[in-house]
């Protein structure tokens, strides 16, 4: 049973210099049920420490860390934080590491094997084992999270930087929609952004006409030529192209129904694209012929899907070999191929809010990263516009 303990005035400078070294913390009441506690040793050190009791009366401790790190008022905020997550059953907060563990079962579980494995592919390389991933949720700070992300981006890409640094945040709000943490206040405070990241503005940079294009797709095998030819049909993104199954090719009603999991909070989206085209569909038949309604729409050589065991897409590694054996230009993407069928649309005429629902995306983003392609045809139409002169 608890029992009534002396209150200390430990938040005092002079109290806890006249206090003797002792194994037992000397207390201060801050709420019933909630103490925090200094200890003093012979060796010399000094520690703050927290105490909950429970509704059946028992103690639970949690060290706070040294004299040296925090003040009085620190402490107090900290201890204050470990007390509401006692109340609501998380008497040990996790660590950076736990909480990336606990995220990538739950994509598992929630998402996909594939989305599951990039993440974990990316916390091994990253955050497992190194001092950053021992932090205690609740003792995780904002300069610690700038830390992280500056040095990832000393030995890496800016591109690959925000993408991973984008899976750690999730992972972080994952353990706050948990209750493992009261607050996400730390990371909301780190930007994405960081020095050099110019990965929308490289894909916008240049463009290719259809023959172009035409030009790269008879140089790739068959299978990549397929799947490149359906993000030009489409404006797919290569995951969505990728993920899609046969099932989603709806022949009766000349659609394909796309997913993905951009924009706020990453919900899975589905939206259907028409495939009024009559040689886009005819397309889609060939690619649905002699498959079960579950197998991948578009498969490999090897009858197999585009992403591999451990969740990389297949496409990328070809993608490269194709564009430097036949020297063209080195910054190629399959994602390019999504970027100009989204500006061919807009030259089109085809309104912008279309163009954002056919491709998946927002209207402050096709104003953003397509205006100045779209610019040039715009100046063609002017020009060509009878006047009263």
């Amino acid at each position: 049973m608890a029992t009534r303990v002396r209150d200390r005035s430990i938040q005092l400078k002079n109290t806890r210099k006249a206090l003797s070294a002792r194994r037992e913390p000397y207390w201060r009441q801050l709420n019933p049920g909630r103490y925090l506690g200094y200890r003093k040793t012979e060796t010399g050190s000094e520690t703050w420490i927290a105490r909950w009791t429970d509704e059946e009366g028992r103690f639970k401790y949690e060290s706070l860390g040294p004299l040296s790190a925090f003040t009085w008022s620190e402490a107090k905020a900290s201890a204050e934080e470990w007390f509401d997550l006692c109340e609501v059953g998380i008497v040990r907060a996790g660590t950076v590491e736990e909480a990336c563990r606990n995220y990538v079962d739950n994509r598992r579980v929630e998402i996909s094997d594939n989305n599951a494995n990039d993440a974990e592919k990316r916390f091994k390389a990253h955050v497992y084992g190194t001092p950053f991933a021992k932090i205690r949720l609740n003792k995780l700070r904002t300069k610690q999270i700038e830390r992280w992300r500056n040095d990832l981006l000393a030995g890496s890409t800016p591109e690959h930087t925000k993408r991973t640094f984008k899976i750690l945040r999730a992972a972080l709000n994952y353990a706050f929609r948990s209750g493992e943490i009261r607050s996400d206040a730390e990371w909301k405070r780190v930007s994405l952004t960081v020095k050099g990241d110019t990965q929308h503005v490289n894909e916008l940079d240049f463009y290719w006409p259809v023959e172009q294009r035409r030009a790269y797709l008879k140089k790739c095998p068959a299978d990549l030529r397929d799947f490149l030819t359906a993000l030009s049909l489409t404006g797919a993104r290569p995951q969505e192209i990728a993920a899609a199954k046969v099932e989603d090719f709806e022949r009766f009603s000349r659609k394909l129904i796309l997913r993905h999991r951009k924009g706020y909070q990453s919900r899975l989206k589905a939206r259907d694209f028409s495939l009024a085209n009559d040689a886009t569909f005819d397309f889609f038949v060939r690619m649905a012929a002699d498959k079960l309604p579950q197998a991948p729409l578009l498969t490999r050589s090897n009858r197999e899907g585009w992403y591999s065991a451990k969740g990389n897409g297949a496409w990328v590694a070809q993608v490269k070999r194709i564009r430097r054996a036949h020297k063209f230009d080195d910054r190629l993407t399959a994602y390019h191929f999504r970027h100009w069928a989204i500006t061919d649309w807009l030259n089109l005429g085809i309104v912008a809010a279309n163009v954002a629902t056919l491709a998946g995306t927002s209207i402050e983003m096709i104003d953003q990263y397509y205006r100045k392609h779209v610019k040039a045809h715009v100046d063609d139409q002017l020009a060509g516009v009878e006047t009263v002169l």
